[in-house]
């Protein structure tokens, strides 16, 4: 799902501005109904599989705001053009949780269940802790560029772009180290220089 909008202004016979925005949305989750099951997983190897679900719960969104303003202007020989844009990502996960039994045998379960052996089953898990995930990254860009023709038939264009990507916030608190702190990056410099020359010969009006 998304949305767009764009303005288009001329100032003058020399000057126009560009003026665009847009939304994107998309998302997905899992969530229970009437015919779910409850309680943890049961898995009986190779045989049967059942109890409650395993991915009820699960969340995806993402959101993307973006907006963007070029600059244009004539002036003789010489077309500048100049232009900014911002683009969040904006995203929020929630991971399903649920615990699981596995039993190697069907005779393995059912003695669980009639408490002749509530250990028999071959291993246990449980997903813990907190399931929600929201984290927030920014692009944003800036260039500048003419496009001069000194010739007629010679067009040279040139220009400097500059782009800076903001990562989501680190967590101090996490026990992997190089997840506690993100360096941004602020050198993305990237120079624009081209040549086109046509070598075809002017045709004269008659």
């Amino acid at each position: 799902m998304w949305a767009r909008v764009q303005l288009v202004s001329i100032i003058n016979d020399h000057i126009v501005n560009e003026l665009r925005g847009q939304v994107a949305y998309r998302g997905q989750n899992n969530t229970t109904f009437s015919a779910s099951g409850s309680g943890p997983v049961i898995t009986v190897a190779g045989i049967a599989n059942f109890g409650g679900p395993n991915s009820a719960g699960f969340v995806y969104e993402e959101t993307t705001p973006e907006i963007a303003d070029n600059f244009s202007y004539i002036r003789g020989s010489h077309s500048f053009k100049f232009g900014v844009s911002t683009h969040a990502i904006r995203d929020r996960q929630v991971q399903a949780t649920f615990g699981q039994y596995n039993f190697p045998t069907i005779a393995a379960y059912l003695a669980a269940v009639n408490g002749s052996a509530p250990k028999g089953y071959s291993s246990f898990s449980q997903i813990v802790g907190n399931p929600a995930l929201t984290y927030n990254s920014l692009f944003t860009n800036f260039f500048a560029q003419d496009s001069w023709k000194p010739m007629r038939n010679l067009t040279v264009t040139y220009g400097l772009r500059y782009d800076l990507y903001q990562m989501p916030s680190a967590d101090k608190t996490s026990p992997f180290v190089y997840s506690q702190n993100f360096r941004t990056d602020k050198n993305n410099f990237g120079p624009r220089l081209g040549f086109a020359y046509g070598l075809g010969k002017d045709q004269k009006k008659r």
